[in-house]
């Protein structure tokens, strides 16, 4: 049963931790929209929205694939909101299936009527004082289960994300920073990076693990010399050329031949896509074996 606890959300000492996390989000030197992007992906999710509720609305910091008339000016009316529910909680909240819940009000909410959402998962984010300020929420249109593993992740990423530090109201605010390394290295799908000229810059502990090689190996060197046995065929390079001026959400997925240390080859399925930043554009991999993917 979901809690909405009146007294949580109107809060004095929360709704002030909101209004400074607010201001600290926004100084992130990774934006909660590349953030929401990175959750989506990870989960598999369609949409996801990060957001700080106040007493009478919520206020969106950063989201990705999100309807675009739902909060058109960053915030919406709190009965929009499912990040309550986690705030009122201070627990993760989540639906399988919106039009089924056993809570009327989860089948009733607007976003299932008005926008046709049909899963949700949102977990909560704290501030200084440990005061749950928002919630970092993955949304879906068709019912799904989410999983432990599902679970796992996006906590992984709020408790990255936070606690959203802040300073007493008469000190300046800080500006704090994700810990990218961190969250990468949690992961559990292999992740690569290489830029354009084919050089691999990002390599994660799952990457290590599943083709053996150490980072020190393979950061600098160009991939055909460690990774990429069929580097011969060009797929790097058509992908590179292919992706070059996509949008960040344009992704591809192709099966890979990738090289493990010992020399065998091993079979991945990659979900590509290019992330431009203020280093460049890079051509990012995220890597399953076959049966470990969801189609």
């Amino acid at each position: 049963m979901l809690t909405l606890d009146p007294s949580v959300i109107n809060s004095v000492e929360r709704l002030t931790e909101t209004r400074k996390a607010r201001i600290v989000m926004s100084c992130m030197p990774m934006s909660a929209k590349r953030i929401s992007e990175f959750a989506a992906h990870l989960v598999r999710a369609p949409m996801c929205q990060i957001t700080f509720v106040g007493q009478f609305d919520y206020y969106v910091a950063g989201s990705y694939g999100l309807w675009p008339t739902l909060a058109p000016d960053g915030q919406a009316p709190l009965a929009y909101s499912l990040c309550k529910y986690a705030i009122s909680a201070n627990h993760p909240v989540f639906s399988d299936d919106m039009y089924t819940d056993d809570d009327r009000r989860i089948r009733e909410h607007p976003l299932v009527g008005e926008y046709s959402a049909r899963a949700f998962l949102a977990v909560p984010l704290k501030g200084g004082d440990d005061e749950p300020v928002g919630a970092i929420t993955v949304l879906d249109t068709a019912a799904r289960s989410w999983t432990a593993g599902d679970l796992l992740k996006m906590s992984d990423i709020a408790e990255l994300v936070g606690p959203v530090v802040t300073e007493p109201s008469d000190a300046p605010l800080p500006i704090t920073s994700l810990d990218t390394a961190g969250l990468l290295h949690s992961m559990q799908e292999a992740f690569v990076a290489i830029n354009y000229d084919s050089v691999v810059v990002g390599f994660n502990r799952a990457a290590q693990e599943l083709l053996g090689w150490r980072p020190d190996q393979v950061h600098g060197q160009r991939i055909e010399k460690t990774l990429c046995p069929d580097y011969d065929e060009q797929i790097i390079s058509r992908l590179l050329l292919q992706l070059r001026f996509a949008p960040s959400q344009v992704r591809m997925r192709q099966q890979l031949r990738l090289r493990h240390s010992d020399g065998h080859v091993v079979v991945g399925l990659a979900s590509f896509s290019m992330v431009h930043g203020s280093a460049g554009s890079l051509l990012c991999a995220f890597i399953t074996r076959p049966e470990d993917s969801i189609p």
